[in-house]
């Protein structure tokens, strides 16, 4: 009977540890954002060997002022979009949270509360 407890125990025991692995996991994946999330944009990523006719100028990596220069084009498309449809937009992307626009819808009329739409833009 003792034999059978200490067993049963350390299944337990490694059924808790295994729990708490998990959850710190799910933790990890936490995203804390307010309001819905929206789709901008999707991106294809091949590597550079499987990229062939047409595609073989974008393998490669533009040089820096170039890559800033795209860059800005990008958020500037991202900020009339959003600015387009009312709400307030800043540049972020200096800041290294992860994203390189934030952008608040207009304030509730009653409440005064912005929701914000983090994440504009995508990160570096």
């Amino acid at each position: 009977m003792s034999l059978a407890r200490q067993q049963a125990e350390r299944d337990l025991d490694d059924l808790q540890r295994t729990h708490a692995a998990r959850l710190a996991g799910i933790e990890r994946l936490r995203v804390a954002r307010h309001g819905p999330a929206r789709h901008l944009a999707s991106c294809l990523v091949l590597p550079p060997d499987s990229v062939a006719g047409e595609f073989a100028d974008l393998a490669g990596e533009p040089d820096a002022k170039l890559r800033q220069r795209i860059e800005r084009a990008a958020e500037d498309v991202v900020m009339a979009y959003e600015e387009s449809h009312g709400r307030e937009c800043a540049r972020v992307g200096h800041e290294k949270i992860g994203f390189d626009i934030r952008s608040l819808a207009p304030p509730d009329a009653q409440t005064g509360y912005r929701d914000p739409v983090v994440g504009c833009g995508g990160s570096k």
